[in-house]
Parts: structure tokens; sequence; C-alpha cells
């Protein structure tokens, strides 16, 4: 906690933080910052002081520096000292070792961790319930084709969007933000994560043009390609209305005047190079696409996803050589968002359920080594074929067996080849890392809760501690171009930091205090993973019953009927959606915050999150792919 003042000041000090109560805390996060019932209003009562002072501290300055028994000094925002031998100032408010830290442990002092990209402080727009009517689909208006690369996701911010409190949880503290759907949503910014006021929250206001290859539904464009011939058009035609307003302000008496065009405008500062356009891919596919296009048109190119670029290591190596020893060429952001671990993928190595491990006649074109017998057991390599895929290739095209007897051990050896393929997307930092290539964290489409549990899987599959602590920190700052305000704990430099009760990447540490601009944020003595079990329900909340609901889709709303049974703890359901009716699965009540899945379809497995008060209900249905939509529910029978 926030302790008082030196002993000289204490009866003032006191008096004064008697008064205050609160006050030197941030807005709390909900279950999370530690605040009296009767805290005042944070906003309508001044701070007593705007510095603080961490003591006797591990400070990590940078991945692989650290010095032991050191002092950090905080004042308006920015990083005043650090040392051993720094003296804490009078005026400064002591952060303390958070109750349950071991004796023999100090509290340790981290820079903040930067997201690569993010939808942070954007809020999810709904839809409307019709779709526009659109009179040329092959020719529609900018905005329903999603081509809007000249908003601003400064214009969209807004500082109590939910995902401020959970990045911040995790001990995030920047991000550069983007806006939200079509394949040019907008203009990224680079912002603090937290602040009163969107302008006093951004770093760099105008930092890319953030590009995906998200069709635009049932109009042009509607597929991969098209988005790619789309982007191509934009930019040509972008130079050629650059070239034509250069030449008018040479001779603007000899020339028409060039009609002026905010959507190309916006991709002026691509073309002169002043701008990257930050593409978002999880596949190969699209990481080579986006290369390609780079390469085509000249553009400066950032990536951020890239969930399968362990299969283009090369790639990404060529063109980050292109860089120079401070930055890289083409900024890369690693997700942070990993799949969940089949539970019914058998034990197998490489060897047993590698991509030609199958039997004789399975791959269709193979020659079948026939000296080995027809019982063989999953994982013998009983086949030397020559496959029309690559060597490796996680893709057979026909796995045909030649008799029910082989049916169970084919099962076999594709699940366990599942389980090795999502190893694959646990060992992708590490592969990264060993092809030398400079990357940082992106969270776009990560949950929050899941992040830290998800860097203790990548260093489990070798990803050095140092290298993720970099990622986070330093090599971010430096790709996003921030390394002289973020990154490091420095003089000068801005109080970003994050304070932890441990070594980061154990399981058992938890996050305790979060500066962002300066501002303290306090935390309970929770691991950063999330705690294992659920919070007792809150009083008074029973979710059963009969629920009318809306789901706010990117196709237009859509209603439905969600059922729950059983008592808080015990619980369970249904829901109805256009008619279908889908059992939910992993049915969790904490607090008020309810939880639940269910089967979406094509779309896959889908996520719903919501908060219960009363017989209302709000939250975000998760969709793979997509991020969160808006969900309302209103409850319309029970508890019974």
């Amino acid at each position: 906690m926030l302790s008082r003042l030196p002993s000289c000041f204490r009866l003032p000090a006191l008096l004064v933080l008697l008064a205050l109560g609160g006050a030197l805390l941030a807005r709390p996060t909900q279950a999370q910052v530690q605040r009296p019932d009767e805290t005042p209003n944070p906003d309508d009562v001044p701070r007593a002081t705007g510095a603080y002072a961490i003591e006797d501290a591990r400070v990590v300055v940078a991945p692989g520096d650290t010095l032991e028994g050191a002092t950090v000094v905080v004042r308006d925002g920015l990083i005043e000292a650090v040392g051993r031998d720094v003296d804490a100032p009078y005026d400064a408010a002591a952060v303390e070792e958070a109750t349950g830290v071991e004796e023999d442990d100090s509290l340790v002092v981290h820079a903040g961790f930067i997201s690569g990209l993010s939808h942070a402080g954007i809020p999810q727009s709904g839809s409307s319930e019709e779709e526009p009517d659109v009179k040329r689909p092959g020719a529609p208006p900018p905005e329903v084709a999603g081509l809007q690369a000249d908003r601003s996701a400064r214009a969209l911010l807004d500082p109590e969007e939910n995902t401020l409190e959970d990045l911040r949880a995790a001990g995030f503290t920047a991000a550069h933000t983007v806006p939200r759907s079509g394949m040019l949503p907008g203009q990224g910014a680079v912002i603090q994560l937290a602040g009163d006021s969107p302008s006093g929250m951004v770093l760099r206001e105008s930092a890319s043009v953030f590009a995906q290859f998200e069709g635009a539904g049932r109009v042009y464009p509607a597929t991969d390609m098209a988005v790619i011939a789309t982007v191509r058009q934009l930019l040509r035609e972008a130079a050629r209305r650059q070239a034509l307003g250069e030449r008018y302000e040479e001779a603007p008496q000899d020339l028409p005047r060039p009609r002026y065009d905010d959507l190309h405008a916006a991709l002026s500062p691509v073309l002169a190079g002043d701008k990257p356009m930050f593409f978002f891919t999880d596949g190969a596919l699209g990481l080579h696409r986006a290369t390609r296009l780079h390469e085509e048109l000249g553009f400066p190119l950032a990536m951020a996803g890239l969930q399968q670029s362990f299969a283009a290591t090369e790639t990404l190596t060529e063109i980050q050589s292109e860089g120079d020893a401070e930055t890289a060429d083409v900024p890369l952001f690693l997700s942070l968002a990993l799949p969940e671990e089949p539970d019914d993928a058998p034990d197998a190595t490489p060897d047993t359920a590698r991509a030609d491990s199958v039997r004789p006649g399975a791959v269709s074109g193979a020659v079948a080594d026939t000296t080995q017998p027809d019982s063989v057991g999953v994982g013998q390599d009983t086949t030397k074929a020559v496959s029309p895929q690559a060597p490796g290739s996680p893709f057979i095209r026909d796995y045909r067996t030649r008799s029910y007897e082989d049916t169970d051990g084919e099962r076999e050896n594709l699940l366990a080849r599942r389980g090795l393929f999502a190893e694959r997307y646990y060992a992708n930092a590490a592969t990264l890392e060993d092809a030398g290539l400079q990357f940082g964290f992106s969270t776009k489409e990560a949950d929050a809760g899941d992040i830290h549990a998800n860097l203790r899987k990548m260093i489990e599959y070798g990803l050095s501690e140092e290298d993720a602590l970099a990622a986070l920190t330093t090599d971010a700052a430096r790709l996003l171009g921030l390394s002289r305000r973020l990154g490091t704990v420095e003089e000068g430099k801005i109080a970003n930091l994050v304070v932890t009760d441990g070594a980061l990447f154990e399981e058992d540490t938890a996050i305790r205090h979060v500066f962002v601009d300066g501002e303290p944020f306090e935390y309970s003595a929770e691991p950063a993973g999330g705690s294992e079990g659920e919070a007792p329900p809150a009083e008074g909340v029973n979710p059963a019953g009969t629920w009318e609901i809306e789901i706010s889709a990117p196709g237009g709303t859509q209603t439905g009927t969600l059922t729950l049974e059983g008592a808080p703890g015990n619980l369970s359901g249904t829901i109805v959606t256009r008619g279908e009716e889908q059992t939910l699965e992993d049915v969790e009540l904490s607090g008020s915050d309810l939880s639940f899945e269910f089967d979406g379809g094509q779309v896959g497995i889908l996520s719903v999150t919501a908060t219960i008060e009363g017989d209302t209900m709000e939250g975000l249905v998760t969709v793979p792919g997509y991020g969160g939509v808006a969900l309302e529910g209103t409850r319309i029978s029970g508890p019974e």
C-alpha cells in the first residue's frame, strides 16, 4: 500500500490522508483495486502529492540489467531518480511491500509493458438491425466497404472502456491502439492506458494506417483477393492524386484545381514513407500477401498477429534484414493469444505423428514400403512416400484408410498431429528468437486474463525470459519508435512501471502496483495469471431463469433466448439464436460475473462474459478471429 511521509511530517500528513481517503489511488478496477467503501470520488478530491518512492526494491532497469536494493522516485509523471544511493524525498508517498510478500523478498520494478497492436480504449460499435441499402454492391460507399483510413483512433477513444482496465491489471501501460472493423479501419495511435480524456492519453496521434484481410461481406471487397486489389488501387490512386497536387502547386494558373479526398489524403504519409501500413494477419498466407504488397508498392510495413509465422521465418528474416541495427525495417508484433492445448491428443513425438506417418495407401499417390505388416501400431513410420505436400506439411489431402481396422489408428495419429501442431504455436516465439528476428507482442484478440499464462507457455517452449521481457518493453518501444520515452526504468523517462511481488514469470507472482504516466494503481495479491478458483457469488446474484438477449453482431443485431438452470456453483443451460439451440459449456458465476461458452457453428466456439445486475446483464461475446461484440440481456422469468 502507499504509506505516509517521514516521521517529522507524519501528523499533518496523516490528517491530510485521512481527509482524502484513497485519493492517492486512481479510480479502481473492479475486484482488483482495494479502496474503502467510504472513499470519496477521486475526481472531486485533489491529490496530496505527485511524488512516489519505491524503496529497497529489485529494479529491472532493462532486460539483463538489474539493481538490487534500489529506490525509484516518481514525480509528476516522470522517473525522477533510480539507484542504490537514492534517498526518498520528504514529500514522496512510499510504495510499501504489499501484504503477503515474503520477508526475504522485495518488490520488483519493471518498465511498463507495451502492446504493439490493440483495440484498447476503442469501444465495440453496435450494428444496425438492417444492412445498408447499397445500390451498387460492386462500388459501395467507402464506409460500407470498410475503407476508413481517414478515421482516427484518437477520435474514438473512451477513457472508461473496459479493455484499458483489463490490460493495466496485466501490466500493460501503453499500447498502439487501432479502430475496429473493415479492411482499412483507420489510423492507429500510441496511447497511455489511463487518463481522463483522449487528449491526455495520446502519446502519438497518427502512428499508422491499420489494415487487415477482412472483407466487406456482401459488397466489394468481399474476399482476400479483392482486399489486395483494393489496396493496390487505393495506393496507386493516392500517388496519382499526390502527383497532380504537386504539379498544381507549381503552376496553379495552368491546371484545374485537384479534388481533395479524405481517404486518399490519409494514405499520402504512407506513400511518403512517414507512416507504416500496419497489417494484422494470423495466417502464414496473409503474412506472405502483406509482404508481397510491401515489396510491390514500396510502402513502410509493420505486421502483427503472426500466429503462423513459424512457417515464414525465411521471409521475415529477409524483410527485417533491410533495416539497420537500431530498428527493424518491418516491425513485428506476435500475438499473445494461444490455442488451448487439445485435451484429447495422445502423447506424441514428431516421428510418431508427422505428416507422412500414415499407413500404406493412406496418401494418394504414395509409394508404400510393403515389407511392413498391416497391423502396425500408431506411430510406426510404415510409409516411404512421395507426397504432393511440402515436407513436414501439416496438411494431407487424402487420409483414406484401407479398411475399418485402420480407423482407430488413423484417428489416434490425427489427434497426435493436432497436439503437435498446437505446440508449434507455443514454440512460435522461440522460433522467431532463434531466427534472430526482433519482435514485440500484440494483445489484439488476446484475453488479458490469459496473457501471463501464455507468456509462461512460450517460455516453457523455448523463449528465454530475457527476450520475453524485451518483447514486452525495450524491443516493443524500439519497434514503435518510443525508446527515448518508454521501455526502461531510467531517469527522465515517462513513469510507466509494473511492480510485482516476485520474479515476473513465476506462476505465483502477483502484480501489486502499476504506474501509468505517474498515476498509481494498486492491486490485490492475486497472481498475474489469475486465480485458480472462482470468487463467491455476489450477494443476491442468481442468474437462473430465462433471459431475452441481443447480440450486436457484425451483420446486425441478433436476438435469442438464454436459459440457465441450477444454482451458483452448479449451473447449466442452453442458448437459442436463429432458431438453433446449443448447450452451454463451462458455465461459471464469479461474484456477479457470468461466463460460458457455446458452439457458434462455422465461426467456432463463442465465449461469453457478462455482468449481472438484478434482472439485466451486459457483456461481450468473443468471436474467434474478430474480437468482442456487445451482448445485453433482460430476465423474463425465474429464478424458481
